[in-house]
């Protein structure tokens, strides 16, 4: 079954892994645990009907299907750095910070308690 689309997400888990050489590594760096990473690159392996990795020592490294994927990656992260960076400036995104602040100062119900 082919995608109808890549998931950047996936892509950059894909791309981390791919650059530390291991699922373990690129879960601490992406924020997820191993399990997690592993099923996603399984997921886009099953899509793609390929391997992208194979093991080599104690390590990863990409397959050739891997390698056609990871470069189309980088592409594409690309890409969508440059928009996310340029956009705010040609498409008149705006960034900023709020502040937040409760001027009645209603006391709140204790932890667990419906307010209701």
């Amino acid at each position: 079954m082919a995608p109808t689309n890549l998931d950047i997400d996936i892509l950059r888990t894909l791309l981390t892994a791919q650059q530390l050489g291991g699922f373990k590594r690129a879960a601490q760096r992406v924020g997820r645990s191993q399990s997690a990473v592993s099923q996603q690159i399984r997921k886009l392996e099953e899509q793609l009907g390929k391997r992208l990795f194979r093991k080599e020592g104690r390590g990863l490294a990409p397959t050739e299907a891997g390698d056609a994927v990871l470069s189309y990656a980088r592409r594409i992260l690309d890409l969508n750095d440059e928009a996310v960076a340029r956009c705010p400036r040609y498409c008149g995104w705006r960034f900023g910070s709020i502040r937040l602040t409760n001027r009645f100062h209603r006391k709140l119900p204790a932890q667990g308690a419906c307010p209701v």
